[in-house]
């Protein structure tokens, strides 16, 4: 790199609960002697996860991941496995120093043994891929679902994570149906797919219906409780397996342990016994997965059901500022930085 020209640059940048668009400089001299390996990625497309929303509210203490979905094109790097030209997603669990990704230039930088898996080499920068590390997660919920009995499964809650888990399931040939609270959100994700050519989406419109009839079920919902699990109890049959797989309620601790410890529990309810398992985060096996998956012409194509127009670099900003105050979006938005 060459250190004797700073780069300028644009970035988002939040405090007491609001976004601000701010301009910065970078010299590469800061990373000298500082950082084995420097790579300065392009983001292109940023996706817009809850996480953003939370950390934005100040609901996730001891966490910053601002602007983890990211799929660019690198500038320039002192990484031998990272060539300027190779489009790139960010793995987030991977903890090095970085730049938020809501920014016009985003820099990755650490020891070069943990840059080897920091960014993750896709086959394009289109806006699909910056959803590698939201469908990695997916991937390992349902590698969470260890019963042999492959009955049908249900997805509770229609948001996007509820929605690329049905997706999923549907392409590995499971008998999967997604459910709402509200019927409005199905009809427009029903309404999103028609129009992308994909097919019919199997909704579950009125749970009463079926029963126990569930092998799994699947809770996606933004903030979990023991309310949410009871529900799930009367739709999944006996020895059947409830998923934990959304946000827990912070004032449960015990589900929340259990979902960020990924234990696995045998619990009764009245005379039913059933299994609880967590879920949190991915693998690097999930991470390749999701990359493979996202790379098929048809799976992307469903996501178009759910992602909305790209937004500017300052309707991204002024969109997190209107979500801050605000419950969960039911679409997928996703910032284009460059065009």
């Amino acid at each position: 790199m060459s250190a004797e020209v700073p780069i300028r640059y644009r970035a988002y940048r939040h405090s007491g609960g609001r976004v601000s668009i701010t301009h910065e400089e970078l010299s590469r001299l800061n990373f000298k002697g500082t950082h084995e390996a420097v790579v300065l990625v392009e983001p292109r497309f940023v996706g817009i996860c809850s996480a953003d929303v939370r950390e934005l509210r100040g609901e996730r203490p001891g966490r910053c991941d601002f602007g983890h979905e990211v799929v660019g094109t690198v500038l320039e790097s002192t990484h031998a496995s990272y060539q300027k030209g190779q489009s790139v997603a960010l793995n987030p669990f991977c903890k090095v120093t970085r730049e938020t990704g809501f920014a016009e230039v985003m820099y990755v930088a650490g020891a070069a043994e943990l840059l080897d898996t920091a960014l993750l080499q896709v086959p394009a920068d289109r806006m699909e891929f910056s959803a590698v590390e939201p469908l990695a997660c997916v991937i390992h919920a349902a590698r969470q679902s260890r019963l042999e009995d492959v009955g049908p499964a249900l997805v509770l809650g229609a948001g996007f994570f509820g929605y690329l888990l049905y997706c999923y399931l549907k392409l590995q040939g499971v008998p999967v149906m997604l459910a709402n609270r509200t019927r409005e959100r199905l009809d427009q994700l029903c309404k999103g797919a028609d129009e992308a050519g994909v097919g019919p989406i199997s909704c579950a419109a009125e749970l009463e219906q079926y029963g126990e009839h569930f092998s799994t079920v699947f809770l996606t919902n933004a903030r979990l409780g023991p309310e949410d699990v009871s529900s799930a109890v009367d739709l999944v049959h006996g020895y059947g397996e409830i998923i934990l797989f959304g946000a827990i309620d912070p004032r449960d601790s015990a589900l929340h342990a259990l979902r960020n410890q990924q234990q696995r529990k045998r619990s009764t309810l009245g005379s039913k016994s059933y299994f609880l398992q967590g879920t949190l985060d991915a693998t690097a096996a999930d991470l390749k997965e999701s990359i493979q998956t996202l790379a098929q012409p048809g799976f992307a194509r469903r996501l178009s059901a759910i992602f909305a127009p790209p937004l500017t670099f300052e309707e991204g900003a002024a969109h997190l500022n209107h979500r801050a105050g605000l419950p969960r979006s039911c679409e997928k938005y996703v910032v284009r930085l460059h065009s």
